[in-house]
């Protein structure tokens, strides 16, 4: 590729050309598949940018619910839910697609129904498909005293870089707090979110709070200097999904072997 600019000067914009060689297309079939395709992923990338700014004020009224609204959640994990929500919004997340699920009976049994109305960015293209099943979810995955997960979804993204995009669900609850719905996010990481120390990310820092408490070690000892070090270091991803309990004894078992 080449990409040449223009310098924005008084009244010019700053221009980017892209110029793409491609390997003949021998055959009508093959132009057909490659135009079609192209016009899909334009389609996504449409979607997303359109529904970008939207998207951002869903999250900053989930925000808003939060700081004034009661919540049957502990008054610490809302103010981290808050914390993480407003760090995603700070360039740490490219929002791609969301969708409100509900959570519905059908055939005795409790699932998660897509509201396809609700649907943004490219699973508005979807019908709000996030997760390969994901309304067959057994309801353990819903976890009492959590706010919010973090994972990987089954959708690769084709807008700003090929990937397998983040997923990140907001739970709703009833004034029992019991799970009635999910507000499921897709996106990307930005490269900051895996450069920039764990300990100062919300919900991963309670995630290191919690191991080291279990481990025993004070964070400013020997011991403990390790083992913050193995955690600091480990892939970003699986700090993200790996709940402490699971995390405690990996994260030991490695300051072991170091």
């Amino acid at each position: 590729s080449l990409d040449n600019s223009k310098k924005q000067s008084g009244n010019f914009l700053r221009e980017s050309y892209l110029h793409i060689h491609l390997e003949a297309l021998n055959s009508e079939r093959e132009q057909t598949e490659l135009t079609g395709e192209l016009q899909d992923i334009l389609e996504e990338v449409r979607a997303a940018v359109v529904d970008w700014q939207p998207m951002l004020h869903t999250i900053q009224d989930r925000i808003e619910k939060l700081r004034t609204k009661p919540s049957p959640l502990p008054t610490a994990i809302v103010t981290e839910t808050i914390d993480f929500l407003s760090w995603l919004l700070n360039n740490k997340f490219t929002f791609l697609g969301m969708c409100q699920y509900n959570l519905v009976k059908k055939g005795g049994k409790k699932q998660m129904v897509a509201d396809e109305k609700s649907a943004l960015g490219i699973l508005r293209l979807q019908n709000g498909q996030v997760i390969q099943n994901a309304a067959q979810l057994d309801m353990s995955h819903y976890k009492s005293g959590y706010a919010i997960v973090v994972e990987k979804s089954d959708l690769v993204s084709r807008v700003h870089r090929p990937a397998v995009m983040d997923y990140v669900g907001l739970y709703d609850f009833d004034q029992d707090g019991n799970v009635i719905g999910e507000l499921r996010v897709v996106g990307l990481f930005a490269s900051t979110a895996y450069t920039e120390a764990a300990s100062g990310i919300p919900l991963l820092r309670r995630r290191i709070d919690a191991v080291m408490a279990l481990s025993g070690f004070t964070a400013s000892g020997h011991s403990g200097k390790g083992l913050l070090n193995i955690l600091e270091t480990m892939s970003r991803d699986d700090l993200f999904q790996i709940e402490s309990e699971q995390l405690a004894p990996l994260a030991m078992g490695m300051w072991r072997l170091h």
